[in-house]
């Protein structure tokens, strides 16, 4: 199976992702589709901007916090939001929430931007 799902198609990315895209987003509701018609209810925790040698952008990441079932494994997922639509993202689960977000119930996802 391809890392798009079950036919390996992916949307087109129609906007250019930066860190500026996704400040005003944190708390906002975005889907995480894993295929199959179906979706996982996530939010928009945290951006950050991460160090990194860059000449096209500033390197940043990004955590959703999904539910605490399924975990999801790392791939790319298409990703919606009302405002940005779908874009295809590389996710990687993280582990439950910690730090400033411990106490949250679910499973933090991260994607990195470079």
């Amino acid at each position: 199976m391809a890392a798009g799902g079950a036919a390996g198609r992916l949307p087109p990315m129609s906007i250019e992702l930066e860190r500026d895209t996704f400040d005003p987003l944190v708390g906002d509701p975005f889907q995480i589709h894993t295929g199959a018609g179906e979706a996982l209810a996530a939010e928009l925790v945290e951006v950050v901007g991460v160090k990194g040698d860059s000449d096209h952008r500033e390197p940043f990441s990004v955590l959703f916090l999904g539910p605490e079932e399924p975990v999801l494994t790392q791939r790319i997922y298409e990703v919606e939001h009302a405002k940005l639509g779908r874009q295809a993202i590389f996710l990687v689960p993280v582990g439950p929430p910690t730090g400033k977000l411990k106490g949250r119930k679910g499973i933090l996802y991260e994607a990195v931007f470079t």
